[in-house]
């Protein structure tokens, strides 16, 4: 009886202080971002439990004016950049693949550009190193640029 008493306790014990690592499942808003010619950027990225992942990112594009007057714009304009893709974790780094980007807000021959640059390129594949900083919060570096996710959803 005391034998099973103590092994009941001893798993209680050992069960109770495992923590379960966090989920990426969820919607994170991204802030740090590094992003040239768009000022006021915002991103919010979905991971589903499907591997498949959704981003947007939002700004306002002001871009050198050698670069307005080839594409035919004046002054800043208010664009969206929507992508999909899909999505793996391991212990150390979060991979993001997008397989297209929609952009919104520009001309439509510039969308045109965009979308033939992107689509010669084929997938555009990160695999970033994470930090957890709580259940809700992780960052991850590229180079010297550490963006910090924040879920905003489960």
């Amino acid at each position: 009886m005391k034998k099973s008493a103590l092994v009941l306790l001893t798993t209680v014990l050992v069960l109770g202080g495992c923590k379960q690592a966090p989920s990426f499942i969820g919607t994170w808003q991204v802030t740090g971002l590094s992003v040239p010619t768009l000022s006021n950027a915002q991103m919010s990225v979905v991971l589903n439990a499907d591997k498949t992942t959704t981003s947007s990112i939002t700004g306002s594009f002001s871009p050198p004016a050698a670069v307005a007057t080839m594409l035919h714009i004046s002054g800043a304009q208010n664009v969206s950049f929507d992508g999909q893709g899909t999505w793996a974790s391991s212990d150390k780094t979060l991979t993001l693949t997008m397989n297209g980007i929609n952009v919104k807000g520009l001309p439509a021959q510039v969308n045109d550009m965009i979308q033939a640059q992107l689509k010669g390129r084929g997938p555009q594949t990160k695999v970033l190193p994470y930090t957890w900083k709580s259940d809700d919060q992780f960052t991850v570096t590229e180079g010297n640029v550490t963006e910090t996710f924040t879920r905003t959803k489960p």
